[in-house]
């Protein structure tokens, strides 16, 4: 993520850059060269936000996985509580809510 931060504002001081000094990009010919400067800057930002991107995607498939597990065993280990007569179904539903 903070590569992807720095990429963004490395494109965003080169757009700026350029059109605080048009003139200068102006006489000296140089619009090919400024726009390719921020095309590549644009090309860095948009690999690290796609790298940031799925890094997050794989954290909340973890994380979803890993409660959904936990939800799974808990509601398992209630329902074998409430056949064996230690829990009613309220305490089930009541843990349940809990944990959701």
């Amino acid at each position: 993520r903070r590569e992807m931060n720095q990429a963004e504002n490395q494109a965003g001081a080169r757009s700026v850059d350029s059109l605080l000094n048009f003139e200068t990009v102006k006489y000296f010919n140089a619009e090919e060269r400024e726009a390719d400067r921020y095309d590549a800057a644009m090309k860095r930002f948009e690999v690290a936000s796609i790298r940031t991107a799925t890094s997050l995607s794989f954290l909340n498939f973890g994380q979803g996985a890993i409660f959904a597990v936990g939800l799974t065993t808990m509601m398992g280990m209630s329902a074998n509580d409430v056949v064996a007569g230690a829990m009613t179904v309220g305490d089930v539903v009541m843990m349940n809510a809990l944990l959701f």
